[in-house]
């Protein structure tokens, strides 16, 4: 099995955060994105170098090859692999 291109951590708590996660699960039609609920049973032990807290406060995300993605730059990444609103990237514009 192929490793995700992208896992995305996010806070199950948040409505605004799983409303994203699951359109973001529906355009993934090849299967790219692994998204973890940082509420889960468990979350600490499978993922031990992400803070839950830290992720609480801005999305986290981890490519393929361990580098670590936060906030707009992690937002960008999902949706560019799912082919969608890639307009995102101009705000990551200084």
């Amino acid at each position: 099995m192929t490793p995700p291109a992208l896992t995305l951590f996010y806070d199950g708590f948040c409505p605004l955060c799983v409303a994203e996660m699951q359109r973001l699960h529906h355009a993934d039609q090849l299967q790219r994105l692994c998204l973890e609920d940082i509420q889960q049973d468990g979350f600490g032990t499978r993922y031990p170098d992400i803070d839950p807290v830290k992720a609480r406060e801005i999305l986290h995300g981890k490519t393929a090859n361990g580098q670590l993605l936060l906030g707009l730059d992690a937002t960008y990444a999902a949706w560019s692999l799912v082919g969608q609103k890639r307009w995102i990237g101009l705000l990551r514009l200084p």
